[in-house]
Order: structure tokens, then sequence, then C-alpha cells
């Protein structure tokens, strides 16, 4: 969790965090739920035909997180 730029608290569970006028989004990796999803029976194209997994180039700017331009 960051607050004001600064990461203050890696918790596993935001239960006692969430409010109702709260938005998420979550970054993550694919491997993290391809498992699962293998489980229920969906075929995923890329493991089918033994490729990595899709990705995407962008060409857009990013910025340093907050606290690396802080220092």
């Amino acid at each position: 969790m960051w607050r004001r730029g600064a990461l203050v608290e890696e918790p596993h569970d935001i239960t006692r965090h969430w409010r109702d006028d709260l938005v998420a989004f979550v970054i993550g990796c694919s491997f993290s739920f391809e498992e699962a999803l293998m489980q229920d029976g969906i075929e995923l194209r890329h493991i089918a035909s033994g490729r990595n997994v899709p990705m995407r180039r962008t060409s857009g700017a990013v910025q340093p997180p907050a606290r690396s331009r802080d220092r």
C-alpha cells in the first residue's frame, strides 16, 4: 500500500482497508491465473501452440515510481 508516494504496507488481505468509495486495479502476471483457467477446462491458445505468454509492446512514456523521484 502506498500513501502519499511512500510504500507503507504490503498486506495479504486488504479487507480492513477497503471502503465503498475506493477504486482498485490489479497488476499481475498471467501465470497467477492460468492454472485455474486450465483446471476449469479453458484452453489457453499460447500454451496449446507451445508459445510464450502474449505480450504488448508500447512506445508510451513511463514514469518511475514516486519514491524513486523523491530521492
